[in-house]
């Protein structure tokens, strides 16, 4: 492996390097020459000569790349190759992330035990006329985004364990993905996994075999294809890596014609996470028809606009591979990201679990929750498992599987290298939806002991709050222009003299020093300025908005009552005309709108809790003691106006409380995009304060005590 302070030699040839460390590695791991493991792979030799020796190359360090196929291959030993030759933010854009082994393997051997219990998969010789697969002692095995191949590998290897003859392990393991160097660097996995398994005596006739299949085919005889599953076509050439390696093309395609009638038993792997508003413009016009065949995305209306776009390109996936390629009865089990069965709008259509046309049910097994273990470390969105069988009806409660660490297992910083049998723990649980009568509902877990408020005794069910919140003010991405600090200069309270905070947003913009009419400025609460029952305002917000109408004052108002704040935004007036969220929203508007103001933003008795945390923080906020105005959360804040201070202090004590807390672990997942967010207060039965009910004013009593006990000393 190249050291980490030695980057790879640029984007387009960083493909051709992962390669050729790949190829190095697997002829020193099985003494073979680089050239034969070239036609097993099915790497043209047009290609740059680079590819197949790239010993010139001191810095690659071939011999470190080889300790990876030393002994026996660590499950996924090329993907580690390709993770530091491809720059994490072009793998975060096409939402690749590269399973560890440990948990492909446990997925694999999950998947076997449900289909053995069910005896629902027969060990019988796939039908002649299925042309991708031979006949095979296994059931046949899709990975539709197989990546380097780890999940097939995991496969491969449960085949080599049940100790059938060499000729029969490869047969019906199938995989497919869009990236040409993933497809040889699966390809690379296979082959060493297969060589090293097979007994010495056996491996020179093996090899042979291999060489007389791939030059009899004329391509590799690992059935690891280029190929775009949920497009159901060969992959747009849309990337470096596509250029470099079309002369490989002809090899890397699935054989013509042979899709049609393809299935499979079994469907394995991890999809990648992407949101449809991610997708590049080509890839949303060849999948569009897709997400409205499945039921899974509609463009109309306010959904669209406020959560439809949220749509995980892992559920097209499953719904378009699962249609085309699982034989009924058959099989899935694929890693998703855990909002799916959370969310409301964005993940509805998923939840059917039902394909249209014709219409056929998918029949959820079990569902493993793995939230708490970091197998992606640095990755927002949470893990978990899906298990399913086609044509079969889906039936609640389904089994809910939590997962934490023992507690007699130092947690590692890595989950890659556990074991999740020993180091792991899975409390088993089950989930409802959280209304039957409304097809694709969320998913929520059953338990013994609901939230019940005082007003709520005998009560088992989830229902809508008497309070409604919202976020707080987005800029939109111009925190740098709207954010601001005071010098301490000012005149008579109505200019002060501030400067833009640039350093708070993520574009590169111009400090100004500018007097800005007071009227207009507030005080700023950020997300980090939150705990339980304690707020510290930072800093200042320039609002020039209209709270009632929820848009950006007119420009004659603010031109000649605030001419100062209408200068300062005009130096940025380009800037702030090319926000993506005004360009999609507010492009008929001021080009100063803020989103998110409207009357409540402007309380002055509101109570907020940060979003995206761990656990739920809810604080009482008032008005600022020095200028008198309303505190402005930012738009990681969630915030509920009310009436009065004893009212606030009552739903911050029963925000802050653990049955509260219980109650949210059922349908919310801490630390995901979706904690905290204004909807999960229509979700929880709180009644409006009464100052008549003894209950209530406990809960006041309490709240205050908290707020006005020093941070240092109050309770998390």
């Amino acid at each position: 492996m190249p050291p980490a302070s030695v980057p790879p030699a640029g984007l387009s040839a960083a493909p051709q390097l992962t390669l050729a460390l790949a190829i190095e590695a697997l002829a020193t791991a099985l003494h073979r020459e680089s050239g034969d493991i070239v036609s097993l792979l099915g790497v043209a030799h047009p290609l740059p000569a680079s590819v197949i020796s790239p010993k010139n190359q001191p810095h690659l360090q071939i011999d470190q790349a080889a300790a990876f196929c030393k002994n026996k291959p660590s499950g996924d030993p090329f993907g580690d190759l390709y993770q530091k030759f491809v720059p994490r933010s072009l793998r975060l854009a096409r939402g690749e992330f590269y399973t560890p082994y440990n948990l492909a393997q446990w997925l694999c051997r999950r998947l076997e035990y449900l289909c053995t219990r069910s005896s629902q998969v027969t060990r019988k010789g796939q039908n002649s006329s299925d042309a991708l697969l031979s006949p095979t002692l296994f059931p046949s095995v899709l990975d539709p985004a197989c990546g380097s191949g780890v999940f097939l590998v995991a496969t491969l290897r449960q085949r080599i364990d049940a100790g059938c003859p060499c000729d029969q392990w490869l047969n019906g393991l199938v995989g497919f993905d869009v990236n040409p160097l993933a497809v040889l660097l699966a390809r690379a996995s296979l082959l060493l996994t297969f060589m090293l398994a097979c007994p010495e005596a056996e491996r020179e006739g093996q090899w042979q075999r291999l060489l007389g299949q791939a030059e009899q085919r004329g391509a590799s005889p690992f059935s690891v294809y280029l190929f775009d599953s949920v497009a159901n076509r060969m992959p747009q050439a849309t990337t470096p890596a596509h250029e470099i390696f079309a002369p490989c093309y002809p090899s890397l395609c699935p054989p013509r014609n042979r899709l049609e009638h393809a299935s499979f038993d079994r469907i394995i792997g991890n999809p990648p996470w992407i949101n449809w508003d991610r997708l590049d413009d080509e890839r949303k016009e060849a999948t569009l028809a897709l997400w409205r065949h499945y039921g899974l995305f509609s463009l109309s209306g306010r959904a669209a606009r406020f959560g439809g776009a949220k749509k995980e390109f892992a559920s097209l996936l499953l719904y378009a591979v699962v249609d085309r390629y699982l034989r009924p009865g058959g099989q899935l089990g694929l890693l998703l990201p855990l909002t799916l069965f959370q969310t409301r709008e964005s993940g509805q259509g998923f939840r059917r679990f039902r394909i249209p046309d014709p219409a056929c049910p998918l029949g959820v097994h079990e569902i493993h929750d793995f939230s708490a273990i970091s197998f992606f470390p640095g990755v927002a969105s949470r893990l978990a498992a899906l298990f399913l069988t086609k044509a079969e009806e889906t039936y609640y409660p389904i089994p809910w599987f939590s997962w934490h660490w023992r507690e007699d297992v130092v947690k590692r910083r890595h989950a890659s290298t556990c074991d999740l049998d020993n180091d792991l723990l899975a409390e088993q649980g089950a989930v409802i939806q959280e209304q039957p009568e409304q097809q694709g509902s969320p998913l929520v877990r059953v338990t013994d002991t609901p939230f019940k408020t005082p007003r709520m005794r005998g009560s088992d069910q989830i229902s809508s709050s008497h309070y409604v919140a919202q976020l707080g003010c987005n800029t939109g991405g111009a925190n740098g222009v709207f954010w601001l600090e005071r010098t301490g200069l000012e005149t008579q309270e109505v200019l002060w003299q501030v400067r833009n905070r640039v350093a708070c947003g993520k574009s590169k913009l111009e400090t100004r020093t500018s007097w800005l009419e007071s009227d207009l400025i507030y005080p700023l609460l950020r997300w980090s300025g939150v705990r339980a029952f304690h707020v510290q305002p930072e800093g200042w917000i320039l609002l020039p908005q209209d709270a009632e109408k929820r848009r950006g004052l007119a420009e004659d108002l603010l031109r000649h009552r605030y001419p100062h704040c209408y200068d300062y935004l005009l130096l940025f007036e380009e800037f702030l005309r090319t926000r993506a969220i005004y360009r999609k929203l507010q492009s008929r508007q001021t080009f100063w709108s803020l989103y998110n103001v409207s009357s409540a933003t402007l309380a002055p008795i509101k109570v907020v809790w940060r979003r995206m945390d761990s656990k739920l923080r809810a604080a009482l906020v008032l008005p600022d003691q020095v200028s008198g105005k309303p505190i402005i959360p930012q738009e990681t804040l969630s915030l509920v106006p009310v009436e009065s201070v004893a009212e606030g202090d009552y739903l911050t004590a029963l925000l802050n409380s653990a049955e509260i807390a219980e109650t949210i672990a059922l349908f919310g997942q801490e630390g995901t995009k979706g904690f905290g967010s204004p909807g999960m207060l229509t979700r929880l039965n709180i009644p409006r304060y009464d100052p008549n009910c003894s209950r209530h004013r406990e809960l006041a009593e309490y709240g205050q005590r908290q707020r006005l006990t020093p941070l240092d000393g109050a309770p998390e």
